[in-house]
């Protein structure tokens, strides 16, 4: 991370989300200094940057709050690429990143990996 190279590995569930929290917290997790202050978390912010990852990667949701274990496989890996993407790095690594997701969820996906490249 400090770095800015994020690695989006195969293993979402077991590597990649901590299931039991919300949407907020696990994309807020790679950029944790934009959401706290003294080593508190905004709320507000955190759910703000949630929110637009949550536009931005498309992602099927009832909201920020919502647990990410309740998410299917395309959405939750939406919202690890969305981590790494609010923190802005600068290299993403992918391994396998179309395991276990719906043929929507890849369309989106190989285009936003489409348009990371061209940029």
């Amino acid at each position: 991370m400090a770095n800015s190279i994020a690695l989006i590995t195969e293993d979402r569930k077991g590597e990649d989300l901590l299931l039991s929290l919300p949407i907020a917290a696990n994309v807020s997790l790679g950029n944790v200094r934009a959401v706290a202050r003294h080593g508190v978390v905004d709320a507000k912010r955190e759910a703000a940057l949630a929110q637009r990852q949550i536009d931005a990667m498309r992602i099927r949701t009832s909201g920020p709050t919502q647990a990410v274990s309740e998410l299917l496989g395309g959405n939750q890996q939406k919202v690890v690429i969305g981590r790494w993407l609010a923190r802005d790095c600068l290299v993403l690594l992918f391994d396998e990143p179309m395991r276990g997701i719906d043929v929507s969820a890849k369309f989106d996906i190989y285009g936003l990996m489409g348009a990371l490249a061209r940029e």
